[in-house]
């Protein structure tokens, strides 16, 4: 397991940290460095986080407000908003996905979405609450029951 550190007060941090309990610094992951980096002002050139910070979780960086990160844009399905107990799976899913990137990366492995090349990698977050739903994976398509 690697090691991150705050990039304002160098203490350690965790993979899924957005704010350091040292400094207290709003951080989050940048997958172009592999490191954690620290937001900045408003006004300066700095990082946003991703478009699914609030509903995910998600503690990714990208370069424009409102993107998703490359980990967020792979999932292809989610549960709708309506459903509570779906989005909570979603959430904790989407953390284990990013978790699963960043070892695959860490490996050297390339990762190629369905949006850049067919057969390429995608997500199917959904919930059975309404449908059956089948766990698997088929031409590149990971499909999860939330529930």
């Amino acid at each position: 397991m690697r090691a991150f550190v705050c990039p304002v007060c160098e203490r350690l941090v965790t993979f899924e940290s957005s704010r350091c309990l040292n400094c207290s610094s709003q951080l989050g992951y940048d997958p172009t460095s592999g490191t954690m980096r620290a937001l900045q002002a408003k006004g300066s050139a700095h990082t946003h986080r991703c478009a699914n910070a609030q509903l995910a979780a998600c503690n990714w960086l990208v370069g424009e407000a409102g993107e998703l990160c490359s980990s967020c844009v792979l999932t292809r399905t989610r549960p709708n908003d309506a459903d509570g107990d779906g989005l909570g799976g979603f959430a904790e899913a989407e953390a284990a996905k990013r978790r699963l990137l960043f070892e695959l990366a860490d490996l050297g492995l390339p990762i190629v979405g369905s949006e850049q090349q067919p057969g390429g990698l995608a997500f199917e977050l959904l919930s059975s609450e309404r449908t059956a739903i089948t766990t698997g994976h088929a031409d590149g398509v990971i499909t999860l029951d939330l529930d």
